[in-house]
């Protein structure tokens, strides 16, 4: 039984090439994404509790 190889092809028409480079470039940009999601986090530590005590006592939910 042979297995499929997984590294990247120098061939135009393979098409799970292509989805290897789509993959990877999408997974760099959530890397990205993530990465400035903690940075955020780190600057305004508590954010979240305010947007979540705005959320509750905001006139429409009582």
């Amino acid at each position: 039984m042979t297995t499929t190889n997984k590294t990247l092809k120098n061939n135009k028409n393979n098409h799970q090439d292509e989805a290897m480079k789509l993959l990877q470039e999408v997974n760099k940009k959530l890397d990205y994404i993530i990465k400035l999601l903690r940075e955020e986090e780190y600057k305004y530590p508590y954010h979240n509790s305010y947007i979540e005590t705005f959320e509750n006592n905001d006139p429409k939910n009582l």
